[in-house]
């Protein structure tokens, strides 16, 4: 009795917003601002769940267009939704904020954002910095540094060069979205948790990748790389000069190299390593482990030799470096 006293007030709060009438509303809004800047420039674009196209233009000025298209529907009493954007510049700093105002009160409430844009006009020299949730941001054609941090949004860089005299580098944190970068010369700083990491035709300078359980494809890329992974799989193929380290815990690595001097470390704990080298790969190879097992089918290895927790040879002059440690992991060392 005592309970049902309790919830009496409940179960009457309840009913009384059910009887009341359902409220949408629609909130549009426009802005367009633009911004005279000179080489140095910089960009701070707070974009929430918005997504970004970043496009490159002749005009020594930012321009930025923000559509927001959004249907608030609600059942209740309280505050409704709104949005705004805050533009500001300083010396050669634009920020701009994107404000979206939730709804509150009691009852019941549903936000349908039909469209949330921001379209970027800039010189390729200007500096990015981006800072989203779950919205996607679109990168073309830049030739300064870029900072970008997401949550789940997903991001694609794409024909970005950092010249070797620029400060600053490209650094990109995303929790859970997707990445992919096609055709970046300079040097990467990735952070990531679960979503899957796409490199193409790149050429890297002292990079390094981080990522927990997503995944991580790289194919045609050459340059000083290291990734760390837990129990995503790594997957390299085609791969040029340069130092390559790759460490992971429960995560496969697949790797293929091109012809050359490779200076190639591998460590995994429970992960398998699969490494297949092209005909004119010159190195010294040693395999380590545990209570791992090696496969080595390179019929033109010398000097081969097997040893319990080791086996090491030469390929070509041995020129180069490939060294695998594995605790309990499989390794696969083949000719293509």
């Amino acid at each position: 009795m005592n309970a049902r006293r309790r919830l009496a007030p409940l179960f009457l709060l309840l009913a009384s917003i059910a009887a009341l009438p359902a409220m949408a509303k629609e909130v549009e809004r426009d802005y367009n601002q633009r911004f005279d800047v000179s080489p140095g420039a910089r960009l701070h674009l707070v974009h929430g769940d918005g997504d970004v196209a970043i496009i490159p233009w002749d005009e020594p000025a930012i321009e930025v267009e923000v559509r927001y298209r959004a249907t608030a529907r609600r059942i209740g009493v309280g505050s409704d939704l709104d949005f705004g954007v805050d533009f500001r510049q300083r010396g050669n700093t634009v920020r701009v904020e994107g404000k979206e105002r939730g709804m509150s009160g009691v009852g019941i409430f549903h936000v349908d954002r039909h469209e949330y844009l921001y379209r970027v006009r800039a010189p390729h020299w200007v500096s990015l910095e981006l800072r989203g949730d779950d919205g996607d941001v679109v990168i073309d054609g830049w030739r300064a540094a870029i900072d970008v941090e997401l949550d789940d949004g997903n991001l694609r860089l794409r024909d970005v060069a950092l010249p070797r005299d620029a400060a600053g580098e490209i650094a990109l944190r995303v929790e859970d979205g997707g990445v992919e970068i096609d055709g970046l010369d300079g040097e990467l700083r990735f952070e990531g948790d679960d979503g899957e990491l796409t490199i193409l035709d790149c050429k890297l300078r002292r990079s390094r990748i981080e990522i927990s359980d997503g995944d991580v494809m790289i194919d045609r890329c050459e340059g000083d790389l290291t990734v760390v992974c837990d129990d995503g799989e790594v997957r390299l193929a085609n791969l040029g000069s340069g130092r390559l380290e790759v460490e992971t815990e429960d995560g496969d690595v697949i790797a293929e190299l091109l012809a050359g001097a490779p200076d190639v470390a591998i460590e995994t704990d429970d992960g398998d390593v699969d490494l297949e080298l092209a005909a004119g790969v010159s190195a010294r190879f040693e395999v380590r482990m545990d209570d791992g097992r090696v496969e080595l089918e390179l019929p033109g290895a010398r000097g081969v030799e097997r040893r319990e927790h080791r086996l090491s040879g030469t390929l070509g002059d041995g020129a180069g470096t490939i060294a695998v440690t594995t605790a309990d992991g499989r390794v696969r060392l083949r000719s293509r």
